[in-house]
């Protein structure tokens, strides 16, 4: 150590190193570029660190590992995966104008086009069908038509035949009864006691010519057409009348209408049906309309059960009469709006001539002819009631305190 340490010096002296061979042992400051590539390295040194991995991290739920194997499964179905638009630049656009830009497009319209095919084949076949059956339908009634329906009167015999029918002194006990009438007038009594009831008839007699032909004509145009069924045909009749006022009425005109085939024309035309040949050249075969109609008329002796309507055998014994079936069918309606138009004279709704002239009119002309072209190809099995309160006036006819008609 030197001796002046501690020897007075002045405080503006410098200090001179007492050693300026020895340098410091302490290191010289570094710079801040120095520090930031240093801190640099240190960061590069921790990445290339190998990272500690949890032997857990890989375990997975059983939900979890489902879904992944689903997923799994669809995203590595196809090695190859399709785009649904196809990747057009501006100058391939162009080109693919008139193309189809879809894959499937084209089948589906092969498809359309075959069922197409398929249904203006199926309606083809379908038109065909239905032409051949009307065709079948038409020669039908063609042949119907010329054997056994012409439309107009072919003979004086049938003439005549059809003006005995219509005389209104035919004994068949129609004008005793009203076929509902003073039942229908009792229960619809004029607001004004002496106001007329002739509209209401005119309501009455439309009324009642529609329930006639849709329930009774068709059994007109079966007797006719089959003979041989004429119990079947009588049977049924009676099981689909259900008014027991109707019933009873139709019975008796029914087998009023037997008596005088017995007692009246059974020895004319019945002879005269059995020997000579139709209006068509055909001569008559066995079980014919005169057979039927004896056989029914002994079966009705011997038996209780059959009971003999009206509708039935009218259809009968006019084919035995030769009268056309038109002609029968519009006799038929025409007898039964002339018992109605018969009663209300009776009941004083109107007078004889003002009858006449609802008998003449043309409108109950039209009425009967448009009645008879509407059930011309009804069957008995859609034969029905069109008007049902037309059973309540007719079955409350015999709970009139007082009448003038039978029940």
């Amino acid at each position: 150590m030197a001796a002046n340490v501690l020897s007075v010096r002045d405080t503006n002296a410098q200090m001179k190193p007492t050693s300026p061979e020895k340098k410091s042992d302490k290191p010289e400051p570094k710079s801040l570029d120095v520090h930031r590539q240093e801190f640099m390295l240190r960061l590069k040194e921790n990445d290339t660190t190998q990272q500690y991995v949890s032997p857990s991290d890989s375990i997975q739920s059983p939900a979890t590992q489902k879904l992944s194997a689903f997923r799994n499964k669809h995203i590595t179905k196809k090695a190859k995966p399709q785009t649904l638009f196809k990747s057009t630049s501006s100058k391939n656009f162009e080109s693919a104008k008139g193309a189809i830009m879809f894959a499937d497009i084209p089948k589906k319209d092969q498809d359309a086009s075959k069922e197409e095919v398929k249904s203006q084949q199926s309606l083809k076949d379908e038109i065909a069908d239905l032409e051949r059956r009307l065709q079948d339908a038409r020669s039908r009634l063609n042949a119907e038509d010329v054997s056994i329906t012409p439309s107009t009167l072919t003979s004086e015999a049938a003439l005549h035949a059809l003006l005995l029918l219509a005389d209104s002194a035919l004994p068949l006990g129609s004008f005793a009864f009203s076929s509902g009438l003073e039942s229908y007038l009792a229960h619809h009594k004029p607001s004004p006691p002496f106001a007329s009831q002739l509209p209401s008839f005119n309501v009455f007699l439309r009324l009642s010519l529609s329930t006639l032909a849709s329930t009774a004509l068709p059994y007109v145009f079966a007797g006719y057409r089959s003979p041989a069924d004429i119990e079947t045909l009588d049977n049924d009749f009676d099981a689909s009348t259900p008014c027991t006022v109707a019933r009873r009425a139709s019975i008796a005109q029914g087998r009023a209408l037997l008596t005088v085939w017995e007692r009246s024309y059974k020895a004319q035309y019945g002879l005269t049906a059995t020997n000579n040949p139709s209006r068509d050249g055909r001569l008559p075969e066995e079980g014919g309309p005169v057979e039927a109609l004896t056989s029914f008329s002994a079966a009705l002796r011997r038996s209780d059960l059959i009971n003999a309507h009206l509708a039935p055998l009218w259809g009968l014994v006019t084919r035995v009469l030769d009268v056309p079936l038109r002609a029968s069918a519009y006799l038929f309606l025409f007898s039964h709006a002339r018992t109605v138009v018969s009663a209300a004279v009776r009941a004083s709704v109107m007078g004889p001539y003002q009858a006449q002239t609802v008998l003449a009119s043309t409108e109950l002309q039209g009425r009967i002819r448009g009645l008879v072209e509407e059930g011309w190809e009804t069957k008995v099995e859609d034969a029905g009631q069109s008007v049902p309160v037309m059973d309540l006036w007719v079955g409350r006819h015999e709970k009139l305190y007082s009448r003038i008609f039978n029940s």
